[in-house]
């Protein structure tokens, strides 16, 4: 496996499960999420709390990035790393 970060752009309408699958099939050990303003993933605290699980069973670090606060602060509450993307740069 790879130890460079796979950035994954996650589009507004994704499903938490396309989601999951694209973390499982990333090649690398950190995988990098951009998660859109007003995405379906921050319809529930759950999506967050399975690609936590998934990244705790796949021994993967992810990483959230995003403008929006409700993704960042779920994100937080799951244990995620959270960086909002425009104070990262």
């Amino acid at each position: 496996m790879k130890n460079s970060v796979i950035k994954i752009q996650v589009q507004k309408s994704d499903e938490v499960a396309t989601i999951v699958e694209k973390i499982i099939d990333a090649a690398s050990e950190e995988v990098l999420l951009a998660v859109p303003r007003f995405s379906r993933l921050a319809e529930s605290q759950a999506n967050f709390h399975l690609i936590a699980r998934e990244a705790g069973l796949l021994k993967r670090r992810i990483v959230i990035e995003s403008v929006d606060d409700t993704v960042l602060a779920m994100a937080d509450a799951e244990g995620l790393e959270a960086l909002n993307s425009i104070l990262f740069r």
